[in-house]
């Protein structure tokens, strides 16, 4: 944590300014959405262990359904709070595969 808050002093110094309010709101938004998904994703998870028992397979069913809601939440709160680097990082996820699809149509 020093290391970080150091660096950022750092590159404010140099740089003339990181908009440290606007990180700041968003470091707050994104730690919240964390929180929530972090404690509906254990509910999911205790639910269904509960439910189908805790051998091998059943830990992997749990994976398989904790981890998409996880994500689901995640976004949804992210989305719901507006956090502005959520457009961002689905650009930069999802750009590569549009610019695939858009040659293979292309090609067809």
């Amino acid at each position: 944590m020093f290391g970080f808050v150091a660096q950022c002093w750092i590159l404010r110094r140099r740089i003339g300014g990181i908009a440290g309010r606007a990180l700041l709101v968003s470091v707050v938004q994104i730690t919240l959405a964390s929180v929530i998904m972090g404690v509906i994703v254990a509910l999911v998870s205790r639910g269904v262990g509960a439910g189908i028992g805790d051998g091998r397979p059943a830990v992997l069913v749990n994976l398989a359904v904790s981890i998409p809601v996880g994500a689901a939440v995640f976004y949804g709160v992210c989305r719901g709070l507006k956090v502005a680097e959520l457009e961002m990082a689905g650009r930069a996820l999802f750009s590569p595969a549009r610019a695939w699809f858009s040659r293979q149509r292309a090609k067809i």
